[in-house]
């Protein structure tokens, strides 16, 4: 249900990108990515965004050139359910130490896009596929523990930070290229089952704490999910890039992971943060993003996974991200 942008509710001109000079390179690319969407809609509502930043030179023009050029959205599930009553959640890119073989340190696999190679496993559970020659021939490299092959796999991207015979290290990029599409466990969900976590609040500090306090039930847990990852090499150009839209990459901050069955790719959203302790006359926080990637959690209108770029920093924000917001899809008025 569209509703008038209102500057009394959410804090408009808060939208603006700031002075600095990455973020501002960082929503100008994530933006540009969205206009290469082939949805028409969603190319022509980051279209009609991309002009009326074009021409702002301070967060006030932005702001009337947003209230008088577009609306909100209201999106609703299948199930009736609203994007008003939403959950905002982080990711990154993580950089991890990983082997082109396997030997005592380096056990876990990222098992590569065996959708040719081996098209017989491709719906079989994790376990299975594990079990299989022929999958694990088809091995892009090898982590050291459960905790870093849950982080690579529930992220969908990684820096393999590899080191040769020499002693020289070198990189390889990857991002996730298919799944198995079984149920979806996180390595938290299957510690707290084993009685190694509380069941809610924790965060990604305390699931790698408790992985390396506990390797061996850690490495039952990681097993526990069902879902397994394939992988495929990405130059470095193009990562990490976007689910959806050809030849878009991922940017922190701005770019987001949604169900792209409600939000098509290249949606432009605005996320409301609710704050328990906001002044009844306070305008809400809000912020942009764009429907750039989906994950096997992120389902219905209100479930939003926010990138937050590459890196140990990154990876720490995102698993400390947990809000309650409303979301609602910006659409221009001219279309």
């Amino acid at each position: 249900m569209p509703v008038r942008l209102d500057e009394r509710q959410i804090d408009v001109g808060g939208l603006f990108p700031s002075s600095d000079v990455a973020e501002r390179k960082s929503f100008i690319t994530a933006l540009e990515g969205a206009r290469r969407t082939s949805d028409a809609a969603a190319a022509a509502d980051a279209g009609a965004l991309f002009a009326a930043f074009s021409i702002s030179s301070t967060a006030d023009d932005f702001a009337r050139r947003l209230v008088d050029g577009f609306m909100l959205v209201e999106m609703r599930g299948d199930d009736g359910v609203s994007s008003l009553e939403g959950l905002l959640t982080g990711y990154a890119t993580p950089v991890v130490a990983a082997s082109l073989r396997r030997d005592e340190k380096f056990r876990f696999p990222l098992i590569g896009d065996i959708r040719k190679s081996a098209p017989e496993l491709l719906d079989a559970p994790r376990r299975e596929i594990l079990a299989s020659p022929k999958a694990l021939a088809g091995a892009i490299a090898w982590v050291d523990g459960p905790a870093t092959w849950a982080l690579v796999e529930t992220n969908g991207t990684a820096r393999l930070v590899i080191e040769g015979a020499d002693g020289r290290t070198r990189e390889k990029l990857i991002s996730r290229a298919a799944t198995n599409g079984k149920p979806w466990t996180g390595l938290g969900r299957a510690l707290a089952a084993r009685g190694l976590l509380q069941a809610e609040g924790f965060t990604l500090a305390d699931v790698l704490r408790v992985s390396r306090e506990n390797p061996a039930a850690a490495e039952e847990a990681a097993m526990d999910n069902e879902r397994l990852v394939f992988f495929g090499e990405v130059a470095e150009g193009n990562f990490p890039p976007a689910l959806g839209i050809r030849g878009a990459r991922l940017m922190g901050g701005y770019s987001c992971a949604a169900d792209q069955t409600v939000y098509p790719p290249g949606s432009v959203l605005v996320i409301v943060r609710k704050r328990a302790d906001a002044k009844p006359d306070e305008p809400a926080e809000a912020r942009l993003a764009f429907v750039m990637d989906a994950g096997g959690a992120i389902k219905g209108p209100g479930r939003i996974d926010i990138y937050l770029g590459q890196g140990t920093e990154s990876l720490v924000r995102a698993g400390a991200l947990r809000e309650s917001i409303s979301v609602y899809r910006l659409v221009s008025r001219d279309r």
